[in-house]
């Protein structure tokens, strides 16, 4: 048996192999969702939680290669922990240096302004194909499409993508702190230019500016006029507001007025979304250490 990865240059003796039928080609192809949980519950020899199941494809894509060093490395760390039969997986994942390594190799050494696309989308993707070449070059974008590095959406506003969701861990494991903000500052800079569809952009917009350089106050990024609501089918016969579409238009507004406005407190990535157990407490009583508000997006 002969193997070789794919993309990877095979010497003409293997090759011979194969073109003068001696042996069967056989190409392996990515793992699907399911065959990557049976994998990781063989090796682990427990029930993987389903949580941390998805989370592991989504990252590796079925990359058996991927898969090995990355879950290697959260073991190690101690973020892969069992508990009881299941095995769970908590806090982000840390990529090694030799993963970010052999990822990096995979790549290819590529140009800067190629390296810069690939930077922007992993400080903040998706972006719109026009947003990304204004923030880099269209011949920059353009190379790294060709090249398999980014993939473009089929859509209105040609979304892209990075081809593969470890080409970003990697890129942010070998970028410094004071880039990645930097890069996040371009990027808020320029959402900021762009119509807002909804609370989705308002919120992505805020975050980006707390983990970037950029001061968060009203004259630096003015609150933007809220985006224009599309009544439902279940509006009030006089035409209102549903009550979602109130608190959700509400709770933006305070959202990002608050995150602009309060340039002294601690910049840590709000969240959007929280799902907390109910209080045995009166339903109209809040405790004094709770968030003063969640944003529920659907």
């Amino acid at each position: 048996m002969v193997t070789v990865r794919t993309g990877e240059p095979a010497p003409d003796a293997v090759t011979a192999l194969w073109k003068d039928e001696h042996l069967q080609r056989i190409e392996l192809q990515p793992l699907s969702e399911d065959e990557t949980t049976e994998l990781v519950t063989a090796v682990l020899g427990g029930q993987l939680d389903t949580t941390a199941a998805h989370r592991l494809w989504s990252l590796t894509r079925g990359n058996t290669l991927y898969l090995r060093h990355l879950l290697e490395q959260e073991l190690a760390s101690g973020r892969f922990t069992r508990n009881h039969r299941i095995w769970e997986w908590t806090g982000r994942p840390t990529i090694s240096a030799g993963l970010a390594d052999l990822i990096s190799s995979q790549i290819g050494a590529l140009p800067d302004d190629v390296g810069a696309v690939i930077d922007a989308l992993a400080a903040a993707e998706p972006l719109t194909e026009q947003m990304l070449a204004d923030l880099t070059t269209p011949d920059a974008v353009q190379a790294a499409h060709s090249a398999g590095l980014i993939t473009i959406e089929a859509s209105n506003q040609h979304a892209v993508r990075l081809a593969h969701p470890m080409y970003g861990e990697a890129r942010r494991a070998q970028t410094t702190p004071l880039r990645l903000r930097k890069l996040r500052s371009h990027i808020a800079t320029a959402l900021a230019a762009t119509p807002d569809t909804g609370p989705r952009d308002l919120i992505r917009r805020a975050v980006l500016t707390l983990e970037s350089d950029l001061t968060p106050t009203p004259s630096t990024s003015p609150t933007p006029p809220l985006p224009r609501w599309r009544r439902s089918t279940r509006t009030s016969p006089n035409g209102s507001r549903t009550p979602r579409q109130r608190v959700e238009q509400a709770t933006t507004r305070r959202f990002f007025a608050q995150s602009l406005s309060d340039s002294s407190a601690e910049k840590t990535r709000p969240k959007i979304c929280s799902h907390s157990s109910p209080s045995k407490t009166s339903p109209t009583t809040r405790s004094s250490t709770s968030p003063p508000f969640v944003v529920q997006i659907s």
